[in-house]
């Protein structure tokens, strides 16, 4: 079967998108002409994305009124080009540089290849959801004074979760002490558009942003934003960059679908959708405190004023907390998947992520909500009677249910939950030995899995999604973080390695003689 078969076949299965790409395969709100008819190159008139000079230009100068950044650039490698892009023109070789240990794994790829020196800031966990808080101003401040050779900050707000922190702030502090702030904001191109998100990061003062437009925007796939607002960042540098990081034979097919995207959110079409999209949301967050059982972030009974540590939060996030119940959030995935039809975006440990976007219908929340209080629902029951086995028939618009949560369990072999391995359900911190830079171009050894405690790992460790890595190159491998990787593949999550062969074998640095 080819790929186009495959891709059409699956949607015909009507499985309804709780993930990106932000247009949600929503062909009635977004539509386009044949794309191999918009297929050109860099032409005679057809302008040049390293170079722009005519349309492109027009069109990126609109994208920077519309999202309110000094300067706007089209990225069609996705973000991660744009934080490469933009670690390179605010740093040299050798550089030192302030990062918050969960930023997403092309921040290392970039401090690897400029051969930085990490200073990391640990966010504290959420005591009820596990999700990392917001970066605190104060911690900024202080790690500047402390390293005053730092020459970048860089951070992620949104997180995965749509967690924000004060950038503002932060900003405020970085530019006291004239260093620039980058923010990943991948997860956040719809802030700004409406009253009941928060602010982008580019407005708040941030030097240097990058947005994901196809992740919570209606936008292909691959498509991303780069802001500049800065007078501490080169603009000849960050282009030489994005030259470097990015094809040199772009998608036209890709930058239209941004300039689509971005007249969308500019025009009255996109104030309307918000306008509904913002509804739909307070709608959910009111039906959530019906919920006795899960729990969702910021939604519900659960507020931002539960959650001291976390300054915003996104409430186009929906993250679910299966936390105290007899199933984790892999299980809760495949429960929605074959018997409800959603596919979320993510699960890892006791958490489910579904993803919502302008371009959501009325009926997909509809379908979401149902799925949630009938898992909640059996929850109670299984509450009572956790050998319960008899078929249980829903009465619902969408599908029948045959099995309980037991038979869902039973589908879900190697992923059953392993309460001996212990209590380690937040990330621990590495212990840092070496750069990423020195430990990966050091000689290395692959070993069992099994014999790893102890030693300096030399792949990075993750699961994607969300790509922020879990054990870095030059971070010594501890019986905590093994641990923790073991808990969340005990929850189904599953753990991915640089070479592919965790978890029975990792490279390490080699031990000198």
């Amino acid at each position: 079967m080819n790929l186009e078969k495959f891709l059409t076949e699956y949607n015909e299965k009507d499985i309804y998108p709780m993930h990106m790409p932000g247009h949600k395969r929503n062909t009635q709100m977004m539509d386009m002409v044949n794309p191999y008819s918009i297929d050109v190159t860099e032409a005679g008139d057809l302008d040049d994305m390293h170079n722009p000079e005519g349309v492109l230009r027009e069109a990126m100068d609109k994208c920077a009124e519309v999202f309110g950044s000094g300067k706007s650039f089209y990225l069609v490698n996705g973000s991660t080009c744009g934080m490469l892009a933009g670690i390179f023109a605010a740093t040299k070789k050798g550089d030192k540089i302030l990062m918050a240990r969960n930023c997403h794994k092309s921040i290392y790829n970039a401090v690897y290849l400029r051969e930085l020196k990490p200073v990391y800031l640990y966010p504290k966990t959420d005591e009820v959801f596990g999700v990392s808080v917001s970066i605190k101003p104060e911690d900024v401040k202080k790690a500047i004074k402390e390293n005053r050779d730092i020459k970048l900050v860089v951070l992620t707000s949104p997180t995965y979760e749509g967690v924000v922190s004060d950038v503002k702030s932060i900003a405020k502090v970085c530019h006291k002490y004239k260093v620039p702030l980058l923010v990943d904001g991948a997860h956040g191109a719809h802030f700004g558009f409406h009253p009941g998100f928060p602010e982008k990061s580019i407005a708040l003062g941030a030097d240097m942003a990058v947005e994901s437009v196809h992740k919570t925007l209606p936008s292909f796939t691959q498509t991303a934003v780069m802001h500049l607002n800065s007078s501490l960042v080169s603009e000849q540098e960050l282009r030489k960059y994005l030259t470097v990081f990015q094809s040199t034979s772009p998608s036209y097919v890709l930058m239209s679908s941004i300039d689509k995207c971005v007249d969308f959110v500019g025009g009255e079409e996109g104030k309307e959708a918000f306008e509904k999209y913002n509804a739909m949301l307070e709608d959910f967050s009111e039906s959530m405190k019906a919920l006795k059982k899960l729990k969702v972030l910021c939604k519900g009974n659960d507020s931002l004023e539960q959650h001291p540590d976390i300054f915003g939060f996104d409430p186009g996030k929906i993250v679910i907390s299966t936390k105290g119940n007899d199933i984790t959030g892999a299980e809760l995935e495949r429960v929605w998947r074959d018997n409800f039809k959603i596919q979320v975006e993510m699960t890892y440990g006791d958490i489910a992520i579904a993803m919502t976007s302008v371009c959501d219908t009325e009926k997909g929340f509809e379908r979401l909500k149902y799925a949630i209080f009938s898992v909640d629902s059996e929850l109670q029951v299984e509450e009572i009677n956790k050998k319960r086995s008899e078929d249980i028939f829903i009465d619902s618009p969408y599908f029948v249910i045959n099995g309980g949560l037991d038979d869902v369990k039973k589908k879900t072999e190697g992923y059953e939950f392993v309460s001996e391995i212990g209590d380690i359900d937040q990330q621990p911190p590495g212990e840092n030995v070496l750069s990423s830079s020195e430990a990966m171009d050091s000689d290395g050894e692959i070993i069992p899995s099994v014999q790893c405690i102890g030693r300096v790992s030399q792949e990075y460790l993750y699961a994607y999604p969300p790509g922020i890595p879990i054990a870095v190159p030059g971070e010594i491998l501890t019986e905590e973080v093994v641990g923790y990787l073991k808990n969340l593949a005990a929850r189904g999550t599953k753990i991915y390695s640089t070479l592919g062969g965790w978890p029975a074998t990792i490279k390490v640095v080699k031990k000198q003689d």
